[in-house]
């Protein structure tokens, strides 16, 4: 079963409001975790280091949406 990991980062812009960006889709959750950490240095997330989400999906499965 082949597994991806999407690096994701989100903070609160003001009450309910999130900015939300997507980092890139990894083989691995090292190469994930170290894109984060490279990422951490760059404008626009460095101001926000806890607002990181890895997510693991596998490769090839229907996943049912709530849409």
């Amino acid at each position: 079963m082949e597994k991806l990991f999407i690096v994701k980062h989100r903070h609160v812009l003001y009450d309910d409001v999130y900015d939300t960006k997507s980092i890139g889709w990894y083989s691995s959750r090292e190469k994930a975790n170290a894109a984060i950490e490279r990422s951490k240095l760059m404008e626009g997330f460095r101001d926000y280091p806890g607002g990181y989400a890895i997510v693991e999906i596998e490769v090839d499965r229907i996943y049912e949406s709530d849409d």
